[in-house]
């Protein structure tokens, strides 16, 4: 429904709000192990009431620690990134994705459908803002080091 996807998106743009908050009094990769600590302890909760298990099947321990380790370098850099750029810019630059998942939908027909020059004028007026915003920030008490934390 419409309120639903409204609270994701209110959800969604206050997370990097409260990493840059927490970054102000913990070290980056400390807020990413509580932040994701709590995660954990919600979702073992929900698990054992729905009666999944908690344990991975053998097959599954590599691709879980390969994903294991591609996650933590990205929550790494965010929270990083946080520290030196406001959340205003981070909340744009991160959700950016979804021009680069356009782009690379583009190559997948059974994902995307395929760009139409309306499509990429408007993915290319996107990628353009979010670069302005990237790249022409002053440094600021939020942005100590806005190039870094925009880069990250």
């Amino acid at each position: 429904s419409a309120l639903l996807a409204i609270l994701v998106s209110v959800l969604w743009g206050g997370n990097v709000v409260s990493i840059r908050i927490g970054v102000d009094s913990v070290p980056p990769l400390w807020s990413a192990f509580w932040r994701m600590l709590v995660g954990v302890l919600f979702v073992s909760a929900w698990a054992r009431i729905q009666g999944l298990p908690l344990w991975p099947e053998p097959k599954e321990w590599k691709p879980l620690f390969i994903l294991g380790i591609l996650f933590t370098i990205q929550i790494a850099l965010l929270n990083s990134g946080a520290a030196y750029t406001s959340p205003g810019f981070a909340v744009v630059i991160l959700n950016s994705y979804a021009v680069f998942a356009n782009l690379t939908g583009h190559y997948f027909s059974s994902l995307e459908a395929p760009l139409t020059r309306t499509r990429m004028l408007g993915l290319a007026l996107a990628l353009a803002g979010v670069a302005v915003l990237a790249f022409g920030q002053k440094t600021s008490l939020l942005a100590p080091r806005p190039l870094l934390g925009n880069f990250l």
